[in-house]
This record gives structure tokens, sequence and C-alpha cells, in this order.
């Protein structure tokens, strides 16, 4: 789905991370009701099949292990959007292209500035961190690049930061409330 939003502010940015907890606690509730009707395959089939959870920024139904991919990856764009609103403030506004949206996950108006952003268990699943690194170093006219992650792993990324002077790769911790 095709979502571009354009973030002014950092107002902006809170009520959109406020409606992702708002649907994450929603969830909750429904994962309460599974987890005390049913057990084993039938619990994990209907957590990865029915639509008991629910789209993190629009009221559209959707199964909970997209609704987990969609979370943490909104909130990691968010978390970085408000990071480069402070340190490229002169840029402002960002666009955030989420999901299946094309472009750069973030850039700014202007175009100078452009990000790609994701969250994983490692930085390093599936070369994600290098990939991202490979396609903002590629993006020319382009003042300050940048890549976001946020991973719990402490995973060491020193091999990627060298083959990649240009960018600026920065670890994310998420604020969980």
């Amino acid at each position: 789905m095709d979502k571009r939003i354009v973030i002014h502010d950092t107002q902006e940015l809170t009520e959109r991370k406020h409606l992702i907890n708002k649907t994450a606690e929603r969830t909750t509730l429904a994962l309460k009701e599974l987890l005390y009707n049913k057990a084993g395959i039938g619990l994990l089939h209907d957590v990865r099949f029915l639509e008991i959870g629910q789209d993190p920024l629009r009221d559209r139904p959707l199964n909970f292990v997209e609704q987990l991919n969609q979370t943490f990856t909104y909130l990691t764009s968010l978390q970085a959007t408000e990071y480069l609103m402070r340190v490229h403030k002169d840029h402002k506004p960002y666009i955030l292209n989420l999901g299946t949206s094309p472009g750069f996950d973030i850039i700014s108006e202007d175009g100078l500035v452009i990000a790609e952003t994701f969250a994983a268990t490692s930085p390093m699943s599936n070369e994600k961190l290098k990939k991202d690194c490979e396609r903002v170093q590629n993006a020319i006219g382009v003042q300050y690049k940048y890549v976001f992650y946020y991973s719990p792993s402490n995973q060491d990324i020193n091999r990627v930061k060298t083959k990649f002077p240009d960018v600026n790769i920065v670890r994310l911790h998420l604020e969980l409330g």
C-alpha cells in the first residue's frame, strides 16, 4: 500500500507515534483473547493468518505478523525523521515513503537529505544494512546520506561503516512505552 506522509514538525511525529501505540494496544487486547481461547498450532495459525491486528496508521485490519513488521518499520522512520529535523532543520519538511511507496524511505523536500530505514533482529540480516548503504551512496546530487536502523542486537557494523564513508549510519533506540 502506498503511504506517503509529509512531516513539517515534531507535533506531527508525536501524533503518529501516539496512533501507532493506540493500534498496538488494541491488538494486544485481541491477542490476549486469542491466547485465552487457542493453543498450539491453532494459535499460531490464527496469529499468522487472521486479521486480529491493524494497520499502525490507518483504520484497516491486518494479520498480526504484518502489523509487527509495519509497526517497527514506521517507528524507525518516525524516529529517524525526528533526528533529521533536529540535525538538518533547514531542509524541512521531510517526506516519508512508508510501506511499498517508491523512492527513498525519507527525503527532504529540497532533495538534499535522504535516508533509508529499517528494523531487524540484526543489522546484518539479509545484508540489509549493506544494501541500504549502497542505495543511498549511489544517489546523485544529495548532500546528506543516511541509513537509520533499529535492532536489539549490538552487532559490530564497523566493516560496513568503513566501506561506505559517505553514508551516515545511525543506530536508533526506539522509545517503547
